[in-house]
């Protein structure tokens, strides 16, 4: 189930990033630091 939420979480901010950045900042800051650890994501593998 995280690898699924990791993607759909990664997927909804490099849209949100591409086509709507403002909604991307809201996204990523209404997301808690836990989540983005539990999912193994970090600003180093965004790109």
């Amino acid at each position: 189930m995280l690898e699924a939420d990791r993607d759909n979480l990664r997927t909804a901010l490099t849209w949100s990033a591409e086509h709507d950045p403002e909604l991307m900042l809201r996204l990523a800051g209404a997301t808690p630091t836990s989540v983005y650890h539990k999912l193994g994501i970090s600003s180093r593998s965004a790109a």
